[in-house]
């Protein structure tokens, strides 16, 4: 592999998957699950970096469709092992090639949790312009960002709300609610803003 983030995650599939879900969907989701009670049951999700497949499960139980991407092999295969249900994907941020091939979308919902901070800010900006083909035109896409440092390998960008809003309305979206919550983790030097957009009309 020639990123370092998924080859991070390849190679420390076990214990980050053990660290994932020992967080409850219903603790890391809290501040925006209401979009989700909100969506009729055959609703299509897409879940991007699905990791451990935790919070495909989740929404696979809810009775949505799940398309799960994920391009870490070794965390991809704990995910399916999950989530069997979900269609899961060898895919990656931000040109989404097997998702658009799919021919899955529009999707009711997208979530982007613990991914964004990886990408540069030009894949930001590519990947925003592709979740505008995807999302449907009353959905959402939920982008969480993350502050603060690795010291593992892996790379951060520093995504802010400010330059999300800003990507965002070149995109086509607009910033409906945004939530500051503390690491789930326990990491006193990391902090999360979860960012809820949709389509301009």
């Amino acid at each position: 592999m020639n990123n370092p983030n998924i080859d991070f995650y390849h190679k420390n599939a076990q214990q980050q998957a053990a660290l994932y879900d020992d967080q409850s969907f219903e603790d890391v989701h809290a501040h925006w699950a209401d979009l989700i009670d909100s969506l009729p049951t055959h609703a299509r999700i897409c879940d991007i970096g699905a990791g451990s497949g935790r919070d495909a499960a989740e929404l696979i139980a809810r009775g949505f469709s799940v398309y799960a991407v994920e391009p870490a092999k070794a965390m991809r295969e704990i995910g399916m092992q999950r989530a069997p249900q979900a269609v899961w994907l060898d895919d990656q941020l931000p040109e989404l090639n097997q998702l658009l091939l799919a021919n899955a979308h529009p999707y009711d919902l997208v979530l982007i949790s613990g991914v964004w901070m990886h990408l540069t800010e030009e894949e930001q900006m590519h990947a925003l312009h592709v979740m505008a083909e995807v999302v449907s035109e009353d959905g959402h896409l939920v982008i969480s960002l993350r502050q603060g440092n690795f010291v593992d390998g892996r790379t951060t960008s520093h995504p802010t709300l400010s330059l999300l809003k800003s990507q965002a309305d070149e995109a086509g979206f607009k910033v409906v609610r945004h939530q500051d919550t503390k690491d789930s983790l326990g990491h006193t030097d990391v902090s999360w803003c979860t960012v809820v957009l949709q389509l301009r009309a």
